[in-house]
């Protein structure tokens, strides 16, 4: 089972920024991560994402939406998908 304590602070830390969320099937969604998502306390299961791109496992564009609501347990991993990348800044 996930630990949501360690989620929940990554996702604070990701409030508002455009990140990408690489799901178990290799596939990734990109979007805003929307700020009014998470409750106060308790596990994190849903997160809503703004102006979404949606990509296969070889980094090909799928589609596009305005908005997307899902549950993280198809989660492997996420990250911030903006600015500077591959260097030390």
């Amino acid at each position: 089972m996930p630990d949501y304590s360690k989620l929940r602070s990554k996702l604070e830390s990701l409030m508002s920024h455009r990140v990408r969320v690489e799901l178990d099937t290799g596939a990734s969604v990109v979007g805003t991560l929307e700020r009014e998502t998470t409750l106060p306390e308790g596990p994190v299961i849903l997160v809503k994402l703004h102006n979404v791109l949606f990509y296969d496992g070889k980094d090909k564009e799928l589609g596009r939406r305005d908005d997307l609501v899902f549950c993280l347990n198809m989660m492997r991993g996420i990250s911030l998908d903006e600015g500077p990348r591959g260097r030390n800044v």
